[in-house]
């Protein structure tokens, strides 16, 4: 399966059993803002990646979904 950031974000989230206001308020934003990013409705800002990938104990490239595997398979569809 492929998981797309909005999936890695609502895992990692439940994994600590936290909820989104948890992980909102951490982030100083409302709940419903920090909600669109699990849905996939808007996409975190580069800051906001960096800060979730801290709050997360992980890289940016894993919340982005980055593998060498992904850009290999994007070059030869060009």
């Amino acid at each position: 399966m492929l998981y797309k950031t909005k999936d890695i974000l609502k895992i990692e989230r439940i994994k600590r059993g936290w909820t989104q206001e948890d992980v909102a308020k951490m982030l100083n934003m409302s709940r419903g803002a920090y909600a669109q990013y699990e849905t996939g409705t808007n996409t975190p800002t580069t800051e906001n990646i960096i800060k979730l990938a801290q709050i997360y104990n992980v890289s940016t490239d894993y919340l982005l979904c980055f593998s060498i595997k992904n850009l290999i398979k994007e070059s030869y569809k060009q």
